[in-house]
């Protein structure tokens, strides 16, 4: 079976409060995070440049680097199976900055 998981407002949440806890006053950052829905899990694979205001410390900009999302899913027997998503990287950006 082939297609498009939809990745949902809930999981660009948890992605970005987990990427800003991790990233702490870091002006560069590459790590792997993890959401889970009750029937897929998401994985984030991330490097990023985080652009800060000199005097407030406050994010102003971040550019990605390198990233990768991808869909979990269990199956039946008690494997993997990775697939597609639509995961949009410019609404993580948004959560950002």
């Amino acid at each position: 079976m082939n297609c498009l998981w939809s990745v949902s407002e809930i999981c660009y949440d948890d992605f970005a409060e987990k990427i800003v806890a991790a990233v702490g006053k870091r002006e560069y950052f590459s790590g792997v995070f993890y959401s889970h829905t009750p029937d897929v899990s998401y994985r984030l694979e991330l490097s990023i440049a985080i652009y800060r205001d000199q005097k407030s410390g406050e994010v102003v900009d971040v550019a990605f680097v390198w990233w990768d999302c991808t869909t979990i899913v269990e199956d039946e027997d008690g494997g993997q199976s990775f697939m597609p998503n639509d995961f949009d990287i410019d609404r993580l950006y948004e959560l950002l900055v």
